[in-house]
């Protein structure tokens, strides 16, 4: 029986891509060691319909496949997990870079509201000038700081800043 498989075996490698044969070859090693798939021998002996040694070969090839099959999922999936972390770390990259520009930019509002007479209160929502309290508005995108009268709404100082 192992040199019916062996033969089949052969004819097949020799139709195969180099990149098929350690599929084959893993095959031919569980064989011979006495393994063998339920579910390909299944499949096999079902398109055999009944013929054992067509069944044989066919196991081969069944099984060759399916072992292709998962090593490819198995790269695919590999190489997605390397995707998300690759995304993951790039995401970090601009969050580092935003916080940078924030504190940047931060440091210029700080000097502009102290040139202009402000004093700042608690990170940097509120600024204090002539005992009175505004709120400050801190816009990281654009750049745009302004100061606001609470008690009116009114926009007492805006300015951007230069970029980074």
């Amino acid at each position: 029986m192992f040199k019916s498989i062996k033969k089949s075996f052969d004819n097949l490698v020799k139709k195969t891509s180099p990149v098929d044969d350690e599929f084959y070859a893993k095959v031919v090693d569980e064989l011979e060691v006495g393994y063998r798939d339920k579910s390909a021998m299944g499949k096999a002996i079902s398109k055999a319909k009944g013929d054992f040694k067509m069944a044989e070969s066919l196991y081969i090839k069944i099984r060759a496949s399916t072992l292709q099959k998962k090593r490819d999922e198995s790269i695919k999936q590999q190489e997605y997990l390397k995707h998300l972390e690759d995304e993951k770390e790039e995401k970090y990259r601009q969050q580092l870079k935003l916080k940078y520009e924030n504190n940047y930019y931060s440091e210029l509002f700080k000097n502009e509201l102290e040139k202009n007479g402000y004093e700042i209160m608690t990170n940097y929502r509120y600024v204090k000038a002539n005992d009175r309290y505004y709120e400050t508005i801190i816009i990281y995108e654009t750049r745009e700081f302004m100061v606001i009268d609470p008690q009116t709404g009114s926009i007492v100082m805006a300015f951007e800043l230069p970029s980074s």
